[in-house]
């Protein structure tokens, strides 16, 4: 058996056969990952690059470092943008540690959350960014990053809410 090669960032696995993060977080049936990206020249998975506990969670079940499982794909020898939206440089601060804790807190207690109440909740957390001076895009953004920490946690009763 050969040795994995490092990974060259070519897009091939993510545009081809969506992780199992993807399809838990997207559900069966797309065709590319929502969060797959192009920057510097490379793919690379929006996931991963989350901060904090979150990141790292991705970062270790995604297998980032392992190399590649595809080395004979051809994509690894013309690694370019197949279609998927630059990455603009992100001006959207970190999730603090201690609001990571208290989101995944959260999520996993069976009796706060429904879907209704994490819509609700995030809808008025975007707002109040706005109203704060954040942007739209910013604050679209980090509250995308509190849904998939509140997501990742949920407790197995709040999973059919949750989605």
């Amino acid at each position: 058996m050969n040795d994995p090669k490092p990974c060259v960032g070519c897009g091939y696995c993510c545009h081809t056969a969506p992780c199992g993060v993807s399809v838990r977080i997207y559900g069966n049936g797309i065709e590319k990952c929502p969060e797959l990206i192009w920057k510097d020249n490379r793919y690379s998975c929006r996931l991963m690059g989350l901060p904090g506990k979150q990141g790292e969670h991705y970062r270790e079940e995604l297998y980032a470092g392992e190399g590649c499982c595809s080395g004979l794909n051809d994509w690894r020898q013309n690694v370019k943008n197949r279609g998927i939206e630059i990455e603009k440089e992100s001006s959207i601060p970190e999730i603090p540690e201690v609001m990571q804790t208290l989101l995944r807190r959260m999520a996993g207690d069976p009796f706060l959350l429904t879907s209704d109440n994490v819509y609700l909740l995030c809808s008025g957390f975007k707002s109040d960014l706005v109203k704060e001076g954040w942007t739209k895009e910013a604050s679209i953004e980090f509250v995308k990053n509190m849904k998939h920490i509140m997501y990742e946690h949920r407790c197995q009763v709040t999973e059919n809410f949750m989605g």
